[in-house]
């Protein structure tokens, strides 16, 4: 049926033409074999792409995204593997990682969340930037530590992370840490430009339940994208 179709074709063409060259049906029908082998590799790999950057589990590669019936479509826009320990009077921070992403198809209980423990306008979509860390305390007395309390941003807007932490309470506030213990997988959330390139993070202090209610002051901690 093509065939006939296209020996049609062909003879409409040829008498519109007049003394233009010839072209038969066969390379007609070769050309469009060829054109159609041309495009779709193309569109193969581009749903194979598209196919790859969605994932169960947690995000660890830039653009790759997932479904959270809970969040919607959560992005990875950026991403750092700290692993690394900055030590205070004998309580270590360990930085896991931290990274930057951004939910669109907004759930609507989840934007209700945010807007309620942030304080801010969630709109079409929302970027976050997420940290992760441990706690050791390395001592023989009990510390306490309320986490880490304040960011600032390369845009030099000063955060309070307690009043902006779309994860609540996940970030430790007056935690106590006994002799030798450790507090794993602590984590918060605060509302950041998409455009991040760098953030400031200030701990609490640390203070000692002794009799003299030592208290050490840790060093800010820059994170670079």
């Amino acid at each position: 049926m093509k065939k006939v179709l296209i020996v049609g074709l062909s003879a409409l063409v040829l008498t519109a033409c007049g003394d233009q060259p010839k072209e038969t049906a066969g390379e007609v029908e070769s050309t469009k074999v060829e054109e159609t082998k041309n495009n779709e590799p193309i569109q193969d790999k581009v749903e194979i792409k598209e196919e790859e950057t969605k994932v169960e589990g947690p995000l660890i590669e830039v653009g790759q995204q997932t479904e959270d019936d809970g969040v919607g479509t959560v992005t990875l826009d950026k991403i750092v593997n700290i692993n690394k320990e900055y030590e205070t009077g004998g309580l270590k921070i360990k930085l896991l990682d931290a990274k930057v992403l951004t939910v669109t198809n907004v759930v609507p209980d989840f934007k209700e969340s945010v807007e309620l423990m942030s304080d801010i306008q969630v709109g079409d979509e929302f970027t976050y930037l997420q940290v992760r860390y441990d706690l050791e305390n390395t001592t023989k007395e009990t510390v306490i530590f309320n986490g880490i309390e304040t960011a600032v941003p390369d845009n030099g807007k000063q955060v309070t992370i307690s009043g902006m932490d779309i994860f609540s309470t996940a970030n430790p506030t007056s935690s106590e840490i006994y002799s030798n213990a450790t507090v794993e997988q602590n984590v918060f959330g605060i509302p950041i430009d998409k455009n991040i390139n760098s953030i400031r993070l200030i701990p609490s202090d640390v203070l000692y339940d002794n009799e003299d209610h030592s208290i050490f002051y840790p060093k800010e901690i820059t994170i670079e994208f």
